[in-house]
């Protein structure tokens, strides 16, 4: 019998061949029952390409993710500084019209009074009072609301002890004292 034949169960004669990794396997199937007449050593080569191919197309998703990312921060930066600019333009515009208004009512009294040094003090002192008071306005109105909302989450929080103590058969002290 030739080295390159071996009987197989059934009497009959299979044809040897030699893999990569040097052993031999019949064509039809080796004696560790693989089918496809591979080596395990072959389909664990095979496994290792196919892990190598997937390392490959992760690493390609999350160069592809970051550079997404990059841009997406370059999108935001660049709107950023858009909205920047808009900002400071808005400042400039109403700068320059509180400036023309300013110097229009200075010009005013100037003229009312005969005295140009006057017009303008009036004038930057009725703007200086006119935006404290704003400012004043503006957080007299914040704090009392502030004070409501406090005001009301403690209202209701006391209502809800109350109905609880009440579903307890309890009476609190605030119903006991006659304090709504």
């Amino acid at each position: 019998m030739d080295e390159r034949q071996r009987r197989d169960g059934d009497g009959s004669a299979a044809e040897a061949t030699t893999d990569w990794s040097g052993e031999e396997s019949d064509r039809r199937g080796d004696r560790d029952g693989h089918a496809d007449g591979r080596s395990p050593y072959a389909a664990f080569g095979d496994l290792l390409d196919d892990i190598r191919t997937l390392r490959a197309y992760i690493a390609h998703y999350a160069a592809a993710r970051i550079d997404q990312a990059k841009v997406s921060g370059q999108r935001l930066a660049l709107l950023a500084l858009a909205g920047l600019l808009a900002l400071v333009a808005l400042l400039v515009a109403w700068s320059t019209a509180v400036v023309l208004i300013l110097a229009g009512a200075a010009g005013g009294v100037a003229a009312a009074t005969g005295s140009v040094w006057i017009g303008c003090i009036v004038a930057g002192a009725g703007f200086l009072f006119l935006k404290a008071a704003g400012i004043a306005a503006a957080v007299a109105l914040w704090r009392r609301s502030q004070r409501r909302s406090l005001a009301e989450k403690y209202r209701e929080r006391r209502d809800v002890e109350e109905a609880r103590a009440h579903d307890r058969g309890r009476e609190t002290t605030s119903r006991r004292e006659g304090r709504t």
